[in-house]
Protein backbone atom coordinates (compact mmCIF):
# COMPACT_ATOMS: atom_id res chain seq x y z
CA UNK A 1 0.00 0.00 0.00
CA UNK A 2 1.30 3.13 -1.01
CA UNK A 3 1.23 6.23 1.93
CA UNK A 4 -1.09 9.13 -0.12
CA UNK A 5 2.05 11.61 1.37
CA UNK A 6 4.84 9.65 0.02
CA UNK A 7 7.39 12.44 -1.63
CA UNK A 8 8.11 10.55 -4.37
CA UNK A 9 4.28 11.25 -5.47
CA UNK A 10 3.55 14.60 -4.44
CA UNK A 11 4.80 16.35 -7.52
CA UNK A 12 1.59 15.32 -9.47
CA UNK A 13 2.94 12.23 -11.38
CA UNK A 14 -0.41 10.90 -11.11
CA UNK A 15 -2.02 12.43 -13.59
CA UNK A 16 0.32 11.17 -16.32
CA UNK A 17 1.86 7.88 -15.01
CA UNK A 18 -1.24 5.92 -14.29
CA UNK A 19 -1.91 2.84 -16.57
CA UNK A 20 2.08 3.04 -17.96
CA UNK A 21 3.33 0.33 -20.29
CA UNK A 22 6.93 -0.25 -19.08
CA UNK A 23 9.79 -1.94 -20.04
CA UNK A 24 12.74 -3.30 -18.75
CA UNK A 25 15.72 -1.21 -20.89
CA UNK A 26 19.41 -0.17 -20.71
CA UNK A 27 20.01 3.42 -21.01
CA UNK A 28 21.66 4.84 -23.80
CA UNK A 29 22.12 8.19 -24.97
CA UNK A 30 20.06 9.89 -27.09
CA UNK A 31 20.94 12.38 -30.01
CA UNK A 32 19.28 15.90 -29.96
CA UNK A 33 20.18 19.17 -30.96
CA UNK A 34 21.15 22.48 -28.43
CA UNK A 35 19.82 25.95 -29.72
CA UNK A 36 22.25 28.65 -28.86
CA UNK A 37 21.63 31.95 -27.00
CA UNK A 38 21.93 33.13 -30.74
CA UNK A 39 19.32 31.04 -32.49
CA UNK A 40 21.67 28.16 -33.75
CA UNK A 41 21.10 24.91 -34.15
CA UNK A 42 23.49 22.88 -33.14
CA UNK A 43 23.70 18.90 -32.87
CA UNK A 44 24.28 17.56 -29.08
CA UNK A 45 23.56 14.23 -27.20
CA UNK A 46 21.50 13.55 -24.44
CA UNK A 47 23.49 12.50 -21.28
CA UNK A 48 20.87 11.24 -18.85
CA UNK A 49 17.84 11.10 -17.29
CA UNK A 50 16.31 10.66 -13.82
CA UNK A 51 13.43 8.35 -12.36
CA UNK A 52 10.60 10.24 -12.02
CA UNK A 53 9.73 9.64 -8.81
CA UNK A 54 12.65 9.95 -6.75
CA UNK A 55 14.87 11.24 -9.45
CA UNK A 56 17.76 8.53 -9.38
CA UNK A 57 20.08 9.25 -12.17
CA UNK A 58 20.41 7.10 -15.28
CA UNK A 59 23.54 7.09 -17.78
CA UNK A 60 25.53 4.99 -19.74
CA UNK A 61 28.20 3.98 -17.17
CA UNK A 62 28.35 3.55 -13.46
CA UNK A 63 29.56 6.45 -11.52
CA UNK A 64 29.59 7.78 -8.26
CA UNK A 65 27.40 10.59 -7.74
CA UNK A 66 28.84 12.03 -4.94
CA UNK A 67 26.44 11.21 -2.64
CA UNK A 68 27.11 7.72 -1.58
CA UNK A 69 24.97 6.11 -4.42
CA UNK A 70 25.59 5.26 -8.12
CA UNK A 71 23.90 5.86 -11.46
CA UNK A 72 22.07 3.31 -12.87
CA UNK A 73 22.17 2.09 -16.29
CA UNK A 74 19.03 0.04 -16.29
CA UNK A 75 15.35 0.55 -15.79
CA UNK A 76 11.78 0.73 -16.41
CA UNK A 77 11.38 3.16 -19.63
CA UNK A 78 8.34 3.98 -20.75
CA UNK A 79 7.03 5.82 -24.26
CA UNK A 80 6.12 9.52 -23.82
CA UNK A 81 5.91 12.16 -23.49
CA UNK A 82 2.52 10.76 -22.02
CA UNK A 83 -0.38 12.65 -23.70
CA UNK A 84 1.03 13.38 -26.56
CA UNK A 85 -0.39 11.24 -29.73
CA UNK A 86 1.76 8.75 -30.56
CA UNK A 87 3.47 9.56 -33.49
CA UNK A 88 5.02 12.08 -31.48
CA UNK A 89 6.42 10.09 -28.85
CA UNK A 90 9.25 8.24 -28.33
CA UNK A 91 10.50 4.72 -26.66
CA UNK A 92 12.32 5.61 -23.32
CA UNK A 93 11.07 8.99 -22.39
CA UNK A 94 9.95 7.84 -19.16
CA UNK A 95 12.20 6.34 -16.88
CA UNK A 96 11.59 4.34 -13.50
CA UNK A 97 14.30 2.71 -11.14
CA UNK A 98 13.40 -0.65 -10.15
CA UNK A 99 13.11 0.56 -6.48
CA UNK A 100 10.31 3.06 -7.40
CA UNK A 101 8.80 0.34 -10.11
CA UNK A 102 8.19 -1.93 -7.06
CA UNK A 103 7.05 0.35 -4.70
CA UNK A 104 4.39 2.19 -7.10
CA UNK A 105 3.25 -0.39 -9.61
CA UNK A 106 0.30 -1.24 -8.06
CA UNK A 107 -0.34 2.32 -7.28
CA UNK A 108 -0.46 3.09 -10.59
CA UNK A 109 -1.35 0.37 -12.60
CA UNK A 110 1.75 -0.06 -14.38
CA UNK A 111 1.95 -3.04 -16.94
CA UNK A 112 5.63 -4.84 -17.86
CA UNK A 113 6.05 -5.04 -21.11
CA UNK A 114 8.27 -8.65 -22.00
Amino acid sequence: MVDEDDWRIAHGQGEWSRGLVVRWSRWLPTPTIKITPTGDVEPSVWNHDHCEFCWQEFCDSEHDLGDGTQSLTEGYAARGPRGLPPEQQRDDYHWICPTCFNDLKDYFGWTLKS
